[in-house]
């Protein structure tokens, strides 16, 4: 994402399907383009990677591998959170409990859509709030 590209609008009807869309409002707000860059980019390929896990099992030829990339994306991303500015509140995002690590992927998925819009494919599965 080049700093001409603009950052697609959180109109209500996109903020309905979102399942932090307090966090990712503030996320879009304050993000220097390279971090939302990475926020995105490192969402959008956790969601697909867990999407094929999910899909084909662990006896997938590659499975450890993929496991440990969906793992390192996700770091990657709570590495980019907790560079954000403290008025994001994003502590909630990244702590070791239960109820973060599901914050952190509710956000992740959000992270993914918000993606998908930015290359403008609103139709694209990730898109769906049932996913």
């Amino acid at each position: 994402m080049d700093s001409d590209s603009p950052r697609p609008a959180l109109t209500s009807e996109r903020l309905q399907g979102l399942e932090e869309a307090e966090a990712l409002q503030g996320i879009i707000g304050n993000a220097p383009d390279p971090v939302l860059y990475t926020l995105t980019f490192h969402s959008a390929f956790a969601v697909k990677i867990f999407e094929v896990i999910r899909r084909e099992g662990r006896g997938i030829q590659g499975f450890d591998r993929m496991q440990q990339s969906l793992r390192e994306s996700v770091e990657q991303v709570r590495s980019s959170l907790s560079s954000l500015p403290d008025e994001c509140r994003l502590e909630r995002f990244l702590g070791p409990s239960a109820d973060s690590q599901s914050a952190l992927m509710r956000l992740v998925r959000d992270l993914a859509r918000y993606k998908n819009w930015m290359l403008g494919e609103p139709n694209h599965p990730v898109n769906d709030s049932t996913n």
